[in-house]
């Protein structure tokens, strides 16, 4: 996510040498301008300041470890990659976290 916004602002500011025709810098500035703006700017913010407590959290209560079925212990196991996967990622750590209530029957 950070990557992106880093390369999209690259792009922005290597947009001001590398044209000869002022047309075409222009268009090209607007054209990453709205690229940048369909960042979730709010799912940025949360990622940087929540998203390591929920991970946190969420780790402890759906380690595979805990479940004593071999299906809740499987299920547990994938959401459990999945959580690793997308530690930095709030919305993608809150969808995690329903679907483990749902699934998993566990109450945070």
């Amino acid at each position: 996510m950070f990557k992106v916004i880093g390369v999209k602002l690259k792009h922005f500011f290597l947009s001001f040498r590398f044209f000869s025709n002022q047309a075409q810098k222009l268009s090209y500035r607007e054209e990453v301008k709205k690229e940048t703006v369909k960042l979730d700017f709010d799912n940025v913010f949360n990622s940087i300041g929540l998203a390591g407590i929920l991970y946190d959290q969420l780790k402890k209560r759906i380690h595979p470890d805990r479940e004593k079925d071999d299906q809740k212990k499987e299920l547990a196991n994938e959401l459990a990659q999945l959580i690793s996967e997308n530690r930095r990622d709030y919305n993608k750590l809150l969808e995690l976290k329903k679907r483990a209530e749902l699934e998993l029957n566990i109450c945070f």
